[in-house]
């Protein structure tokens, strides 16, 4: 078990406002550093860059409906949805994602209630919301895997829970840089080095840029994806 405190304690004495030896963390001091490790995590949500964790959403689509809001999601990797026909199992579809300006700027047949194909998430208050076109004309499972904001801590909360080992050491390292700054002392080089390891660390176990690039076709074949000719045509259903 490892707690708030005992981080929050950790990063004190590594920022050296406070001596190991010589000095207790008082009730004022504790609370200022979980507020500040609070900030941190809130300070996550701006950028994917600091966050570890891919993590699954699932939710199901409404007949008629655009738009799905995603509490805490900072940035979706994957969307799929799911057919069940009955007596048969589930088949998964992917979905493509389209940036802003190609799903609100491009000519495109509204009011048709078909086999998502292509879909555009735009970050928004408290997370971001997800619009999927065709709009869907029957109740799909979908599924994103992605990265979503870390939660707020509190006093005696076990972080043994949530957080690998090595995070925890990334937000102690951090917590002691902001409580220097806090309170106008240097940054220990040492602190500062370590810091700068954890970060490179959790940069590396992001993603990697996939730099090609795809075009599909409406009248492309079954292998280069869903598209609006499958969609309308063949009901999203491919010949064998």
């Amino acid at each position: 078990m490892y707690t708030v405190t005992e981080l929050v304690t950790k990063a004190y004495y590594k920022s050296s406002v406070l001596g190991r030896e010589f000095q207790e963390i008082s009730g004022s001091e504790l609370n200022d550093g979980i507020e500040m490790l609070n900030d941190l995590l809130a300070d996550k949500t701006a950028d994917k860059g600091g966050i570890p964790y891919f993590l699954e959403y699932n939710s199901v689509m409404i007949p008629g409906q655009e738009r799905y809001i995603i509490p805490n999601l900072i940035m979706a990797e994957t969307v799929t949805f799911f057919i069940t026909q009955p007596g048969a199992n589930s088949v998964r579809y992917s979905v493509q994602m389209v940036d802003r300006k190609r799903y609100w700027g491009t000519p495109r047949a509204n009011n048709i209630q078909s086999l998502p194909y292509q879909c555009m998430i735009q970050r928004e208050f408290g997370g971001a919301s997800i619009y999927f076109y065709f709009v869907p004309n029957r109740d799909y499972p979908f599924q994103i895997w992605g990265l979503f904001s870390l939660t707020s801590v509190t006093f005696n909360q076990d972080l043994d829970l949530t957080l690998d080992k090595f995070y925890q050491n990334y937000l102690a390292y951090l917590l002691a840089v902001r409580i220097c700054n806090e309170f106008n002392y240097s940054i220990p080089e040492g602190v500062q080095k370590q810091l700068d390891m954890y970060e490179l660390t959790i940069q590396k176990r992001q993603q990697q840029l996939d730099l090609h690039q795809t075009s599909i076709s409406a009248l492309s074949t079954p292998n280069d994806g869903l598209n609006y000719a499958w969609a309308n045509l063949g009901t999203g259903w491919f010949p064998s």
